[in-house]
């Protein structure tokens, strides 16, 4: 029996106006050429009315690869994610495949203004990448048409804009115990008798 080191569970419900179902299916042959590049059953992904489901728990998954592809389907009424948990370093990727995560895909603009009210309520705990996300996002609007790629100001390149490069859907990273501590928090009013 093999030992299990990674899982991939994940979802994308592809836009039924723009993807005919003729495109979605060209969409799961590429994920299967990609199985059968990497050895892996091709059951990984099922297709089943606009609904495109993964599950996988195995050695290795070419989570990138396969994040790559299903950008390719990302629109604004396309909803969807991706985990990748990496049982051997001990963390949860997650791929976010809708519109809100992904405008710098979609060539658009995205604005996201976040109040100072709201940082203050933060914990403490917050790792210092996200309070430096949240700051740049603050104030700024970033389009994937302008020349902002590496920010002017610090040489640093914009949120997203890495990933928008690269065609791979926006994803965060954290570790299982982050994750597990934060899904507790947030829904610890359920676990209180």
């Amino acid at each position: 029996m093999k030992d299990i080191l990674v899982k991939v569970y994940g979802h994308l419900e592809f836009d039924s106006q723009k993807y005919s179902s003729e495109d979605q299916a060209q969409c799961l042959l590429a994920l299967h050429a990609i199985c059968q590049d990497w050895y892996l059953d091709e059951d990984i992904f099922s297709l089943d009315d606009n609904l495109l489901t993964i599950s996988y728990e195995g050695t290795y998954f070419p989570h990138e690869e396969v994040a790559m592809i299903l950008a390719e389907y990302i629109s604004k009424e396309s909803k969807g994610k991706m985990d990748f948990i990496d049982l051997e370093a001990w963390t949860l990727q997650r791929f976010f495949l809708d519109a809100e995560h992904n405008s710098l895909l979609l060539g658009e603009s995205v604005r996201a203004e976040v109040p100072l009210e709201s940082m203050k309520k933060e914990p403490q705990s917050i790792n210092k990448q996200r309070t430096e996300e949240i700051d740049t996002i603050r104030t700024k609007e970033i389009t994937a048409t302008e020349e902002n790629l590496p920010n002017k100001k610090t040489g640093e390149e914009n949120i997203g804009t890495t990933a928008a490069k690269n065609k791979m859907p926006y994803s965060r990273k954290s570790s299982l115990n982050h994750a597990l501590e934060a899904s507790q928090e947030k829904n610890g009013a359920a676990y209180k008798h």
